[in-house]
């Protein structure tokens, strides 16, 4: 029996491990993608540093971003074949 819950313990950790590292590259990546709609529309975003699902300004089709860079945070909406709606929030 502790064998088997050390087993369990052990391929717990290793499962929770990679979902942490998964989670932070994904994290990364959408800070980068963010970052790149919004400087293609005109603001200044430098060092992205974290993009953070925003569900209270998402809308249907729409995804809702708290983007933030070494000197400004945004708040970005990304609607699909439109400009992103991007409001300066630091």
């Amino acid at each position: 029996m502790g064998r088997m819950l050390a087993l369990f313990l052990t391929i717990a950790l290793g499962v929770v491990s990679l979902s942490t590292a998964a989670l932070a590259q994904a994290s990364d990546e959408a800070a980068d993608l963010v970052a790149t709609q919004v400087r293609e529309q005109g603001y200044d975003c430098s060092e992205p540093s974290e993009a953070t699902p925003d569900p209270d300004n998402s809308e249907v089709g729409e995804r809702g971003w708290i983007l933030t860079c070494a000197n400004a945070s945004y708040r970005v909406r990304l609607i699909p074949d439109m400009a992103a709606k991007v409001e300066l929030i630091d």
